[in-house]
């Protein structure tokens, strides 16, 4: 089973619209930027390891939560 990396986007900004929070919201709860979080929402940029641990912090969930793992 592999982690599809490049393909979070999708996953963050529905966890992001649940937990009712805006780009900017979310990056400063992450410390990040809002537009940090637009690029991946988009999928134009891969994120590290450790921003997606910290926006699955941010967002009450875990790293796993937000990678789609590919079958």
């Amino acid at each position: 089973m592999e982690l599809d990396m490049a393909h979070i986007g999708r996953r963050l900004k529905n966890r992001r619209l649940r937990a009712g929070l805006t780009q900017a919201e979310l990056a400063a709860k992450a410390g990040t930027t809002q537009t940090t979080v637009a690029r991946i929402e988009r999928d134009a940029v891969e994120p590290e390891v450790t921003t997606i641990r910290k926006l699955a912090t941010a967002l009450g969930t875990t790293p796993a939560d937000l990678i789609p793992e590919e079958g």
